[in-house]
């Protein structure tokens, strides 16, 4: 009879004594295994930080564990499955045989512009207040000038030319030198990316092959999940799951704001470069770059407030990114994964499974023994209804037999040994 040890992870904002059960005791029963259990204590703390933390600390309490084991089952609840994807991110060869994460939501964080082409950010809280400066101080100068002074100041220009022409080649050099600047950055940043022709060298390609070093980025590392199944792996989700309910509400809104954000720049220019010749196609594209300068000046900040705020389930760390990364949350992480759905405890549903039972005790014309089945069901039917949707998958019973019989489905060999996958 083979020995199997149960570790059990709680997740967010709860703590190890979730899991003083019976639980356990249910699937060593529907098992036949010989089965010890031990629980794997974490802060709980809903920030990306605590996960990596906690995904560090398994590894090294997994690691020390007794070698003489001979199956090693870990059972995780909520973000207590991400830091054990995580964990087995970063170590593959992790000593366990079989992982069950019971309503765990999975983060997955991009860039925002890779996944939303031409989207803008936000510009920065200081780069905003500045902007707003600007543009008030433009249109109270504007405002003192009004038409009269405008006029005077035209007449003005034109009895004093040269003043005029001075400042006029002021402004063109300063303008063709920064055009150059630009010029050389969106140069450079091609052959970065590779999108220009020129000579492919191993400095180019391992150009080419260095991760970017932005924050966004440091952010996805650090969330990064496995791909594939380093160990047969079960996912059971919840209908009606409020965790995975806030926070696909929380990405709902933060695409609103981001839409609402950029709706107006896609039909407004935001540089003034222009591929037709003409002044008045030229004044027009710079007064309508005016106009969208001037609203990403004002909604810059209360967009960022908003994704900021929306954010903050996912973890503090996306809240300081508002703007510029795109969080989605998702039933599994990046691959093919196998997934069970727990279905809602429906009594009737539950009585006509159970058919034959009623059947025999109302043949036997026992009274008791009807009632002895409806005191069951009315036990288990409470225990599959208490509390939150989120946490049922730890006290329903059918989770635990669930679990047992997919144990038994992976199992292999008659030792109860667990297939390796690669």
């Amino acid at each position: 009879m083979a020995m199997i040890e149960l570790i059990f992870v709680h997740g967010t904002w709860s703590s190890p004594d979730i899991w003083r059960t019976e639980f356990g005791s249910r699937i060593a029963g529907r098992l036949g295994y010989e089965l010890t259990t031990a629980r794997f204590p974490w802060s709980g703390w809903n920030t990306v930080s605590a996960r990596e933390t906690a995904a560090g600390d398994f590894i090294k309490f997994v690691n020390t564990r007794d070698s003489e084991t001979a199956q090693r089952v870990v059972i995780c609840h909520s973000h207590g499955g991400s830091v054990v994807m995580r964990a087995l991110a970063r170590d593959p060869q992790l000593p366990i045989d079989a992982l069950v994460c019971i309503g765990t939501p999975f983060i997955h964080v991009s860039r925002l512009q890779e996944v939303v082409p031409g989207s803008l950010p936000p510009l920065r809280p200081v780069a905003a207040v500045l902007s707003m400066v600007f543009v008030l101080l433009l249109a109270r100068v504007l405002s003192d000038a009004g038409y009269v002074g405008l006029r005077a100041a035209a007449a003005w220009a034109v009895r004093h030319p040269l003043p005029i022409l001075a400042w006029l080649f002021v402004a063109y050099s300063a303008t063709v030198i920064f055009v150059v600047i630009m010029w050389i950055r969106e140069r450079e940043k091609d052959k970065r990316l590779g999108r220009s022709d020129f000579e492919e060298t191993d400095e180019w390609v391992d150009n080419l092959l260095r991760e970017p070093n932005d924050d966004v980025w440091a952010l996805k590392k650090r969330c990064q999940l496995p791909d594939c199944e380093a160990v047969p792996t079960l996912l059971i989700k919840t209908p009606g799951d409020e965790a995975h309910g806030a926070l696909a509400a929380a990405q709902m809104v933060s695409l609103l704001a981001r839409s609402v954000y950029n709706a107006p720049l896609r039909v407004l220019p935001t540089d003034l470069e222009s591929e037709e010749d003409g002044f008045l196609k030229d004044v027009a594209k710079l007064v309508l770059a005016s106009i969208a300068y001037t609203w990403r000046a004002f909604a810059s900040i209360p967009i960022v407030a908003i994704t900021a705020a929306v954010f903050l389930p996912f973890g503090i760390e996306f809240s300081r990114l508002a703007g510029r990364v795109f969080v989605a949350i998702g039933d599994t992480p990046p691959g093919r994964w196998t997934i069970a759905y727990l279905s809602p405890f429906d009594r009737s549903e539950e009585r006509a499974k159970r058919s034959d039972q009623y059947r025999k005790a109302g043949a036997e014309d026992d009274s008791h023994a009807v009632e002895g089945l409806e005191k069951q069901l009315r036990a288990e039917w409470d225990l599959a209804t208490r509390g939150m949707a989120h946490s049922r998958g730890y006290s329903d019973f059918r989770s635990a037999e669930l679990i047992a019989t997919w144990l038994k489905n992976v199992t292999h060999t008659a030792d109860g040994s667990f297939p390796n996958v690669s």
